[in-house]
């Protein structure tokens, strides 16, 4: 309770204020280039050149951290690229929402809907937790985004509801269905032949 108390009075607590700095620092490099920012040197160029964007300077020193995944990519790659990333985390909850509402209704592909629901659930957190760190090139994201692909095309592959019954029937005899797990080959029960009648 102590903890949460400080937002009444965040201009007493470090680790805001340096947020609130570091946020208005590389929001200043965007506005002084909106269309490229400055580059991933940005974070090397030294503490002086850093400050030098600062609206205020605190007591700390030598934090060169955008503590926000979006500050970071405003400040690095300007309002383009910051639009680019939004797009593309945009496309992919488009593209999951879609696979969710889509799979329910195709017979055998609910595990398709579950994991779409799971991945968006996951995708919210990070974005959330990402304003207030610098995660904008953590791999979790872009596995975020492989999945929904992956998934998009399972779904695109996987049998319509007129068309499951007969990819059942073509599974069973050995012959996997469309967008379906792959099993090794097998003989059906029907096929196999039967045990000999006469025994000595």
């Amino acid at each position: 309770m102590e903890r949460w108390q400080t937002i009444e009075t965040y201009e007493e607590d470090r680790s805001s204020m340096m947020r609130i700095q570091a946020w208005g620092v590389n929001w200043n490099m965007a506005m002084e280039r909106p269309l490229t920012g400055m580059g991933f040197r940005s974070g090397r160029m030294g503490y002086d050149w850093w400050v030098s964007y600062a609206n205020f300077e605190g007591p700390w020193t030598h934090v060169l951290s955008p503590h926000s995944m979006y500050f970071q990519l405003l400040g690095q790659h300007g309002f383009v690229g910051l639009g680019v990333y939004a797009l593309l985390i945009g496309f992919t909850l488009l593209t999951l929402n879609r696979i969710r509402r889509e799979a329910r209704r195709r017979t055998g592909q609910i595990w398709l809907s579950e994991y779409a629901w799971a991945i968006m659930v996951g995708f919210w957190g990070l974005l959330v937790a990402g304003a207030f760190l610098d995660v904008a090139y953590f791999n979790l994201i872009f596995a975020f985004i492989a999945l929904a692909i992956i998934m998009r095309r399972e779904l695109e592959e996987a049998p319509s509801p007129d068309e499951a019954p007969q990819a059942e029937q073509a599974s069973s005899i050995g012959n996997p269905a469309v967008g379906g797990p792959r099993f090794p080959d097998f003989v059906a029960k029907s096929e196999r032949a039967a045990p000999p009648t006469n025994r000595v």
